[in-house]
């Protein structure tokens, strides 16, 4: 009897120490590493969750742009995703580089949490377009200038 007794207490101990066996909701972002400025574009998400039923389900993934909340999918026991993997989109345009943050949460085991920026070509991260490009022209626009007016010399 007792040996029962040390498994079930060697199991239960097991199963504390080794989380990697809980089933936390997965997540992976996608949405274009640059976009125009006030061009529309979509982020999508991959929600990936095994095992879902009434007890054990994905029970809201979160979209925040610059840590302002700008989607919530919320579910319940009655209503919930019940396949493994699925995929949300979320549409929205930007006017100045944002960065994204999505977190999927399973009820029970906690979730997952990813990032990443969106830039604007030619602005720098304070959304203040940078002197670089208009720099480069000038110089360029000077070489050529100058090139034509010794030709014609």
């Amino acid at each position: 009897m007792k040996k029962w007794y040390s498994a079930v207490l060697f199991l239960v101990i097991m199963m504390n120490l080794f989380p990697v066996w809980a089933n936390r909701a997965g997540l992976k972002v996608t949405a274009p590493e640059e976009v125009g400025a006030g061009e529309s574009f979509t982020v999508e998400l991959e929600i990936s969750h095994s095992n879902n039923d009434e007890g054990h389900y994905v029970d809201w993934v979160r979209i925040w742009m610059d840590d302002e909340l700008v989607k919530e999918w919320t579910y319940t026991p009655d209503d919930f995703v019940q396949e493994t993997r699925w995929t949300l989109e979320y549409e929205t345009s930007i006017d100045e580089p944002a960065e994204i943050r999505a977190r999927a949460n399973c009820n029970l085991h906690g979730g997952s949490q990813k990032r990443l920026t969106v830039a604007i070509p030619g602005m720098d991260d304070e959304g203040e377009f940078s002197l670089l490009y208009p720099l480069i022209a000038f110089v360029v626009v000077l070489v050529i200038v100058s090139g034509v007016l010794i030709s014609r010399r």
